[in-house]
């Protein structure tokens, strides 16, 4: 039955077949049938093809031991590699044979070449040349060691960076791009390693541990590879030789493993420290990852043969490092959380929002992550608590290879400060209804905290109540909530400098910081005014953005057809049509969600926010501005902005004026022109991620300098 299931896999499967066909399947399966090899075939065809009934896809796609080791492999060549696998064997062709199928399945688009360094061996190795094609093979007259045959064979490579890679491994889908992403977008990072898993699935390593004493952790070890704290890139003290990547200027600078550790042991941890040495930094990236059968190439016997000298060359690496493990490593086993990143001399910072922050989708997420951003890339440790513990995607994962670790799955902010709490130097909460859920537990734990009010909620509220009445009792209950808050933590952040005066009148003394609302650093639209047409409008289901969408479509589209015949509106954004029932729509577009606005923006001729009511700076607004196109607003929509009316922004506050307005920008392309350029050079000077990131700075500089010894060092 096993030799029929490639067959079997063919007929259930006809399309995932054919997707799966390329040059090398055709190639080798004419030559299995030219040596009449009918087991080679069916063999090489389980692997290629057969594995397309796999309903498994959330365990390690294992390879070893499910292809023959006698079928035949071929390996894409390259003529210009941006990586060099350079797999060191010594005998034990089935594994081999195994780690280099699932190179050939799973790397992707990414350029190598694979360089076996073959150590004398004497089993089916010697006739690899006639196994595997486009491979280079390095074979050694005496037996060189681990150390030196990975030195010689690396003298070899043409790739940009060295990878190299013990034959126990099985790579995983998509290992490949992730570890050469960290590497072309920080030219800081000379090292970075795979996730590594056993066979049963377990975690073996997530980035490996040092203490002062030279001895290590394989951080997460046999515990669940899918936690939290396992995926999220970070430095660390060391990355397994197993799978690791070398920048080749830092590889050619230290001259390769440092030989006083041959045979085997401590080379890659001594690599590190020296990587470190020179200014690199050595990343940990948990998006590559890779099975490792451990203890086939060395055995597990710390008396016999190789794995001796790990004890040996323990104690030449404390005495080559004794004064910087003295001085940035911990005692063994003590301080984990601290020492898993190499975060003891970072400010450690927790950030509490509703959920992961969707940046696409809404302005509040899009600040969260400008907010996350720029703090990594002040150098604060940062970690995320999603209200909802959920690990959305793709946004998590976003957020994990900035260097965020993210929270989610099953647990208890109260147990999770108990535990840490004492590592954390200051705490970043926002909105109020999530806030207030959080502000005592984190008061008890950590020694400052920010609270950032997107917005003021009981001025909004008021706002609306003043134009649709309601209950007053309410208000005075969202009122003292927010005030409660403001009272609790040490900064309150605000986006709006008329809010940061409201709040002044109420809490006086309170400190305040207006933080700018950050847009995209984007390049304008070039499209011309008379390449233009129509108006768009962008929004959700805030009850500010319905009321305004409604008032629109009602009041102000009808007169505005009349001076503007032809005139449309496109609505962007998940509007509700239950909202606008009863509304004439014949001159409306709806779009839905889109992912990307560019083009809309680069389409229309003017932007219309006309809210009625509602708080805060409104960022679709200085988003409009800051993508070049001009912006008709009320007085509550360009509030606390800064914008002009007439110079940088038109704003009108009743229906008629709101249409003549649209209907002046439509007629007159010099005014257009020059509200665009002037609304444009405002928003670059006073809401660039620059700016932003300047102002976080700012703050979060104050607010740590002023915990002291607050979190454990």
């Amino acid at each position: 039955m096993s030799k029929l299931q490639p067959l079997l896999n063919i007929t259930l499967h006809p399309l995932r077949f054919v997707r799966s066909v390329d040059r090398n399947t055709v190639r080798l399966a004419f030559t299995y049938i030219k040596r009449g090899d009918l087991k080679g075939l069916f063999s090489g065809l389980d692997y290629f093809i057969g594995r397309v009934s796999a309903t498994t896809p959330f365990k390690p796609l294992l390879l070893h031991g499910v292809i023959s080791p006698d079928a035949l492999l071929s390996v894409p060549s390259s003529e210009s590699p941006t990586v060099s696998i350079v797999i060191p064997v010594h005998n034990q062709w089935d594994f081999t044979h195994s780690c280099l199928a699932s190179i050939i399945q799973h790397s992707g688009d990414v350029e190598y070449e694979i360089i076996i360094a073959d150590d004398v061996s004497t089993d089916r190795t010697v006739d690899i040349d006639q196994l595997v094609t486009g491979i280079t093979v390095v074979r050694n007259t005496t037996n060189l060691g681990f150390l030196r045959n990975c030195n010689n064979a690396a003298m070899a490579a043409r790739g940009k960076y060295l990878l190299f890679l013990n034959n126990d491994i099985n790579v995983q889908p998509d290992w490949l791009l992730p570890l050469v992403t960290l590497m072309e977008t920080d030219q800081s990072i000379g090292i970075t390693g795979s996730k590594l898993v056993y066979p049963d699935g377990m975690l073996q390593e997530a980035g490996g541990i040092i203490w002062n004493d030279a001895s290590g952790w394989n951080f997460g070890w046999r515990d669940n590879p899918e936690k939290p704290e396992y995926n999220y890139v970070k430095d660390a003290d060391y990355i397994s030789g197993a799978s690791i990547m070398v920048r080749r200027d830092l590889w050619e600078k230290v001259g390769g493993f440092d030989e006083r550790y041959a045979p085997a042991y401590f080379e890659d941890t001594d690599l590190a420290f020296q990587a470190r040495n020179l200014g690199y930094r050595v990343v940990y990236q948990p998006k590559s990852v890779v099975v490792h059968f451990e203890g086939v190439s060395h055995g597990k016997d710390m008396a016999t043969g190789v794995k001796a000298y790990q004890e040996v060359n323990k104690k030449k690496f404390l005495e080559r490092w004794r004064e910087v493990l003295g001085r940035d490593h911990f005692p063994n086993g003590q301080e984990v959380f601290q020492a898993r990143d190499r975060s003891r001399y970072r400010k450690t910072v927790l950030v509490i929002d509703h959920y992961v922050p969707t940046y696409d989708r809404d302005a509040g997420s899009f600040f969260m992550y400008s907010l996350l951003k720029a703090l990594v890339a002040l150098d604060y440790k940062v970690v995320f608590w999603p209200d909802n513990l959920f690990a959305h995607q793709p946004y998590t994962a976003v957020l994990q290879q900035m260097g965020v670790e993210v929270i989610f799955g099953s647990n208890n902010l109260n147990d999770y400060l108990k535990q840490f709490g004492s590592f954390f130097h200051a705490a970043i909460l926002t909105r109020n209804h999530i806030g207030i859920k959080y502000i005592d537990t984190v008061r008890r734990h950590i020694p400052k905290v920010i609270y950032h009010d997107p917005d003021l909620e009981f001025v909004r509220e008021g706002r609306r109540l003043e134009k649709d009445g309601g209950s007053l009792k309410e208000l005075a209950k969202i009122k003292e909530r927010e005030l409660y808050l403001f009272r609790s933590c040490d900064i309150i952040g605000i986006h709006s400098p008329v809010e940061r005066d409201i709040i002044l009148k109420e809490l006086p003394g309170s400190h305040v910081e207006v933080i700018p609302l950050p847009v995209n650093d984007v390049e304008a639209s070039q499209a011309p005014y008379e390449k233009r047409t129509g108006l768009l409008f962008v929004g959700g289901t805030h009850p500010p953005n319905v009321d305004a969408l409604r008032y629109f479509i009602q009041q102000i589209l009808p007169p505005l057809s009349m001076e503007v015949p032809g005139i449309r509106l496109t609505v962007a954004g998940e509007v509700s049509h239950h909202e606008l029932k009863g509304l004439d729509l014949s001159l409306v577009d709806f779009t839905g969600y889109v992912s990307d606005l560019r083009p809309l923006f680069e389409k229309a001729l003017v932007y219309v926010a006309p809210l009625r009511f509602g708080a805060g700076i409104k960022g679709k607004i200085i988003e409009a501005a800051n993508y070049g196109i001009p912006v008709v607003t009320t007085s509550v929509g360009a509030e606390g902005i800064g914008l002009v009316d007439r110079e940088s922004i038109m704003i009108a506050d009743n229906h008629t004026d709101f249409a003549h307005a649209v209907s002046e920008l439509h007629r007159n392309q010099q005014l257009w022109e020059s509200i665009r350029d002037k609304a444009r050079e405002f928003v670059t000077c006073n809401f660039s991620q620059s700016a932003f990131q300047g102002k976080v700075g700012k703050i979060m500089s104050e607010l740590c300098d002023d915990t002291g010894e607050g979190a454990q060092a």
